[in-house]
């Protein structure tokens, strides 16, 4: 494989986020960047939640870089897939988050009634249990919660449903690009088991066990890049 970056070099590092598609907690994980990382927070557009027409949408952005990262997080995983296997000559790291190649814990996921149960309040505990672990500041947490809840139940709903259908297991294969899997070590939405799938890719994936919940690029940001560098030495790699 190709060096992650020319010695001296930024990379553009494309930061997708999770279901809640905002970008606004993710400022700390930016902020932490080590060289030659250079993160451009995207966050999900809310015309479509259809995967393939995210990846239209992403591919265009992808292609004005000769070279990128793409580090996606949860719901945002496939997407990423499909624009590493699409785009091999651009998309030199494909970093993965808490995410999936196909449904995990697919009976809940297709048959819970989600867009009504968005409408109930979120308790900051379980906000806490499910998604951030208890690390992140309460400021932080309270801030995250008040984005997620910007979300409609109708887009919250869309995006649920792609992911009971989405399967992108063929396209790992394609993939090109130096990959690692960051594996929530108290995640209690993505089982552990849907790292499974990428361990036994081939080649496989490296998969790194990151303290923390499931939401792990906004409560976890300096782990995350650690767990980077344990991988790629933290700078242009090889």
């Amino acid at each position: 494989m190709a060096p992650l970056a020319a010695p001296g070099e930024p990379l553009p590092t494309l930061v997708l986020p999770g279901l809640h598609g905002g970008t606004d907690q993710l400022d700390e994980f930016a902020r932490l960047a080590p060289e030659p990382f250079q993160p451009i927070l995207l966050s999900l557009p809310e015309s479509t939640a259809d995967y393939d027409q995210l990846t239209e949408h992403f591919a265009e952005i992808v292609a004005q870089h000769p070279a990128c990262a793409l580090v996606a997080e949860s719901f945002s995983g496939p997407l990423a897939v499909k624009l590493a296997a699409r785009l091999p000559e651009r998309v030199k790291l494909l970093v993965l988050v808490a995410t999936f190649a196909r449904a995990p814990r697919p009976l809940l996921v297709r048959w819970l009634p989600w867009r009504w149960l968005f409408r109930l309040p979120l308790p900051m505990w379980a906000m806490r249990l499910f998604l951030t672990g208890r690390k992140m500041s309460a400021d932080r947490a309270a801030r995250l919660r008040a984005d997620i809840r910007q979300m409609s139940a109708r887009m919250f709903a869309a995006r649920f449903r792609e992911i009971s259908r989405v399967d992108v297991r063929a396209e790992l294969a394609r993939i090109q690009a130096h990959r690692v899997y960051l594996l929530g070590a108290n995640d209690w939405i993505v089982p552990a088991s849907a790292a499974a799938d990428f361990a036994d890719a081939s080649p496989p994936w490296p998969v790194i066990r990151v303290p923390g919940g499931h939401m792990l690029l906004e409560a976890q940001p300096a782990a995350c890049w650690d767990a980077l560098a344990k991988v790629f030495g933290g700078a242009s790699g090889s």
